[in-house]
């Protein structure tokens, strides 16, 4: 399931419109969708300045998207959230989810800090690995060049102790065209 936001924009004072984070003004939305058939499970309706990384929200589209899933598909659930559900109540929400009969996982993106940045110099070439696209064929760029690399950066990153164990960082890079 994906989990995003978008800014709606409206022309007039509808009801909920709000001046936005973008200097807008409208209403601020957090829908989920099924990645594979592209289904929506949920929609949170939300003013424009509400916020990115309300993690509230969040969990309470994370529970309405569950809730829309038929039991028999709710054995094994992943999640991607972008970098605005990188918050530790949602985390901790995901894995508290997990039980003998349900594994819940989750991608989530991250705002990379100078540590971070350090850390990803500190990798040897060694440690990347080229890409796979979603039907696992190897994503080659242009000529043998490959399009991008991931490695993982666990082992190095320093911020990791405050999250809830097991969490893996993973990092990706894309080498020019």
């Amino acid at each position: 399931m994906d989990i995003d936001g978008t800014l709606i924009t409206a022309h007039s004072k509808k009801e909920g419109a709000a001046a936005t984070f973008k200097k807008g003004f409208g209403h601020h939305p957090l829908g989920s969708w099924v990645q594979n058939t592209g289904e929506s499970l949920a929609m949170k309706l939300r003013p424009g300045n509400a916020g990115s990384n309300t993690a509230s929200d969040h969990i309470e589209l994370v529970n309405a998207s569950i809730a829309q899933i038929p039991w028999r598909f709710r054995r094994r659930i992943l999640f991607r959230v972008d970098g605005a559900g990188a918050s530790h109540a949602l985390i901790e929400h995901l894995t508290g989810l997990n039980t003998a009969r349900r594994t819940v996982t989750f991608v989530c993106g991250w705002t990379s800090t100078d540590a971070d940045e350090n850390a990803i110099a500190a990798l040897p070439e060694s440690a990347w690995t080229l890409t796979v696209d979603v039907d696992g064929e190897v994503q080659d760029g242009i000529g043998a060049r490959p399009l991008a690399h991931v490695a993982e950066l666990t082992g190095l990153a320093t911020r990791l102790e405050h999250w809830p164990a097991g969490v893996r960082l993973i990092v990706r890079r894309f080498v020019p065209a």
